[in-house]
């Protein structure tokens, strides 16, 4: 869910009609750009289709890989939570084993210590029941696991919690990260 009526970004990469765009925004905590991924790239020929695409070509998120696969609403017959768009965990067609293996996206945002963020998300498995974990921390290597979500693929589940943020932790990594799944395609995220 990771949404924002404020964007710090602008969407350059694409057309994007839910972007409201605040130039600088100084003191605003909690920002998280594109939550519903439907700031990515133009749809090919207009077709339902799922891309491996460069992070850069999807606003406001990463991967560890730098790769990130999309999928539009209805593709093999799943609606997104939301908006036109969802992503999928597994962004380089790896089984969701071992470390960084394009199984993860990821955003950084500018936090004030010592306050709280509330945050919720969507996930549904692919095939059957998957698993995957929301990581937040000061940095990609120094993140804790704050929720495990275990998803069957019959419906969206929203999952949330709350996290403070740590004295003179400025920067804020909000990760999602496949565990396991029940083939070799992972659950997706909206």
């Amino acid at each position: 869910d990771f949404t924002s009526p404020f964007s710090t970004r602008s969407a350059n990469k694409s057309t994007c009609p839910n972007e409201s765009s605040v130039s600088g925004c100084p003191g605003c905590d909690y920002i998280f750009e594109n939550g519903g991924f439907d700031c990515g790239p133009a749809t090919p020929n207009g077709n339902k289709v799922d891309i491996l695409v460069s992070e850069n070509a999807v606003d406001g998120w990463s991967s560890t890989t730098n790769k990130i696969r999309i999928c539009t609403s209805t593709y093999e017959g799943v609606d997104a939570q939301s908006g036109g768009w969802f992503s999928e965990l597994n962004s380089a067609n790896a089984q969701g084993t071992g470390t960084h293996r394009g199984k993860d996206v990821y955003q950084r945002v500018c936090t004030t210590p010592g306050k709280e963020i509330n945050w919720s998300l969507w996930h549904r498995g692919r095939d059957g029941i998957d698993e995957a974990v929301v990581k937040i921390g000061p940095d990609l290597a120094n993140m804790i696991v704050v929720r495990t979500m275990t998803t069957a693929n019959t419906a969206w589940v929203q999952y949330s919690g709350s996290y403070t943020v740590p004295a003179g932790q400025y920067d804020t990594y909000f990760m999602l990260e496949a565990v396991s799944t029940s083939s070799a395609r992972q659950g997706k995220g909206n």
